[in-house]
């Protein structure tokens, strides 16, 4: 019954067979790793030498500000779930946003709502190729700043406004 055979020498079954030879023709993970050598190589600048530049504390923020929304998440899924628990579980919810400390919070989400929205926008501007000359960098960025302050505050007196505190 005639089948296909294949004559390989004994010695290459045996590699093929043989992990140990596989794995010592694969390079060690730990080699992948190790430092490249240094040579002749300038050192790369880090925080030490650099001053810090507006596009990069706003890039940081803009990170910074995206894990705060998402925490200010988390809080608004506690305060309306709070809602489905009945009166006093609500109760409780609505009296920790309205402590100082809830309030500082609530601030401080409005202050990240906010400058994540405006950084979006000019993130959004870049990625259409446009704001990356120096001064149109430095406008857009004092631009990003200036309109979270000015609707966080805004925000904050049309609330305390509809509340009746002012």
């Amino acid at each position: 019954m005639g089948g296909v055979s294949v004559d390989l020498p004994p010695s290459s079954v045996y590699q093929l067979m043989n992990v140990g030879v596989l794995l010592k023709a694969i390079p060690h993970l730990s080699e992948r790793f190790l430092p490249m050598p240094s040579g002749n190589r300038p050192l790369s600048p880090h925080l030490q030498v650099y001053r810090p530049q507006l596009t990069s504390i706003l890039s940081i923020l803009h990170r910074i500000t995206g894990v705060g929304l998402w925490a200010g998440a988390l809080m608004m899924t506690y305060w309306i779930a709070s809602a489905t628990y009945g009166p006093e579980a609500f109760a409780r919810a609505q009296w920790f946003l309205g402590s100082w400390f809830g309030r500082l919070v609530l601030l401080g989400l409005t202050v990240a709502l906010y400058y994540h929205l405006a950084n979006g926008i000019r993130h959004l501007a870049w990625d259409i190729g446009w704001g990356f000359e120096m001064d149109t960098l430095n406008i857009s960025g004092w631009a990003v700043v200036i309109f979270t302050g000015v609707m966080t505050v805004l925000t904050f007196l049309a609330g305390y406004w509809v509340a009746g505190a002012i």
